[in-house]
């Protein structure tokens, strides 16, 4: 196998170790659509792709500027254009900030 061959496949199974990592956010998302759920539509597809690319983003800019505390709920199961979820959603996202705010005591 050439260099840049290997190159590739390498970050290939680098990106899906990391898209499929536990703690990863978007991990949940795709577990998701790998259960017995129908299959996302393209609308879905276009928006995780867009979710993906801001969560790389926000990676590697709280790398840059760690913050003092970081909230992240569990939502990987909440789907897009959910709003008749939004009373869950703000409970789960509650719930998430009143356990790290327990950590800075």
């Amino acid at each position: 196998m050439s260099r840049r061959l290997e190159k590739c496949f390498r970050s290939m199974l680098e990106l899906r170790q990391k898209l499929l990592a536990k703690d990863a956010p978007s991990s949940e998302q795709f577990n998701s659509w790998l259960s017995a759920e129908p299959i996302p539509n393209i609308f879905e597809l276009l928006l995780a792709s867009v979710n993906i690319m801001e969560t790389s983003i926000t990676e590697s800019r709280l790398e840059i500027d760690k913050p003092d505390l970081t909230i992240r709920p569990p939502l990987g199961d909440i789907r897009f254009l959910e709003f008749g979820r939004a009373e869950e959603i703000i409970s789960i996202g509650y719930d998430s900030a009143r356990e790290q705010l327990k950590l800075l005591r």
